[in-house]
């Protein structure tokens, strides 16, 4: 901590069970050069700080849980918004599972060449009454096997409808099969 002087923005009060602070330069650890705007910490070392360069950092040693929106919302108004006026948005579970739940959930990438990107290193499961897949082109590669299975299936094409196996490369030009083949499917390598 810094000297005091008489121009000195730098407070701090202990109590019993907890400490105030405010205009601490914080002189170790991960937050080392930033300077503390207003600060509370319990005993528990529980607590949240506000930073002079706008960054928030609040510590909950069990469950944080917040209830939004119990009285004085309708249906059509937003009971918890999240925004980032720049940047990103993190949620990361760094031991657990993230859940969202809701009547409906929806994803959407509003910029022009937005995306949205699901990895997984196992399954991505996707069930459904109904499951629409739309887009101007739509690929769909398996390196192994690929199966398709319904009371019904139906394939429809407007100019050309292909279909063939393995064998069908081979009996035609095999170079021409594979220049097609990665034509086709270069988005996934």
């Amino acid at each position: 901590m810094s000297t005091q002087k008489p121009t000195s923005k730098e407070y701090f009060r202990n109590y019993p069970g907890f400490r105030i602070e405010s205009g601490i330069l914080i002189d170790s650890g991960e937050l080392k050069g930033k300077t503390s705007d207003l600060s509370m910490i319990t005993d528990e070392s529980q607590g949240f700080t506000y930073y002079k360069d706008g960054y928030y950092k609040s510590i909950c040693n069990g469950t944080s849980y917040e209830l939004c929106g119990y009285k004085k919302t309708t249906e059509d108004d937003y009971a918890k918004i999240l925004t980032a006026g720049s940047g990103h948005i993190l949620i990361d579970a760094q031991d657990g599972d993230i859940i969202l739940k809701g009547r409906n959930i929806r994803l959407s990438a509003e910029d022009g060449s937005g995306e949205i990107t699901l990895v997984s290193g196992k399954h991505v499961y996707i069930k459904g009454a109904v499951c629409h897949i739309k887009g101007t082109n739509v690929n769909i590669l398996g390196s192994n096997n690929l199966s398709l299975g319904a009371t019904f299936v139906e394939n429809t094409g407007s100019v050309s409808n292909e279909g063939g196996t393995m064998t069908d490369i081979f009996q035609g030009s095999f170079l021409g099969g594979v220049l097609k083949f990665l034509d086709k499917f270069k988005d996934f390598f």
